[in-house]
């Protein structure tokens, strides 16, 4: 079903990867209880601008968290976001997705700007560390409705 929000046709594009059967995805933030590995989504804001014609051109920042219990494994996930098992132009994954399930809005691209990795101390329930992948996109959209 078509989403009214950005934020909603990229969580449920997420879904549909492979690797949403295993790793599940939390808006926001993860519940207390969510146990590794998980990816949190978190919407930056909406910045909208106008075309020549006054169409709302809006661009959306997104953040992808991805928590594992190991970098390599954290990276394996951040990988499946990036491409979802294809190849690195294809468009499968999130990097340079030709398409979001939207209503009142046109698709125009989808672009990670940046990717950092972190440590952290304990948060797991086994109070080992807990290694984190973050990836910052950005989504346009033109508003049609």
């Amino acid at each position: 079903m078509p989403s009214a929000s950005v934020t909603g046709a990229v969580i449920a594009r997420y879904e549909a990867f492979t690797i949403a059967a295993t790793v599940p995805v939390w808006f926001h933030e993860a519940p207390a209880s969510a146990s590794l590995p998980y990816v949190v989504l978190q919407d930056d804001g909406t910045r909208p601008e106008y075309d020549f014609e006054y169409n709302p051109v809006e661009t959306t920042a997104l953040r992808f968290e991805v928590y594992h219990t190991s970098l390599a494994s954290a990276d394996a996930v951040a990988s499946a976001i990036r491409y979802n098992g294809g190849g690195v132009a294809d468009g499968d994954g999130m990097d340079f997705a030709d398409a979001l399930d939207l209503t009142g809005q046109t698709f125009k691209r989808m672009e990670r700007k940046s990717e950092q990795r972190f440590v952290e101390g304990p948060r797991s329930t086994s109070a080992t560390p807990v290694f984190r992948v973050r990836m910052a996109y950005e989504v346009e959209t033109v508003r049609t409705a």
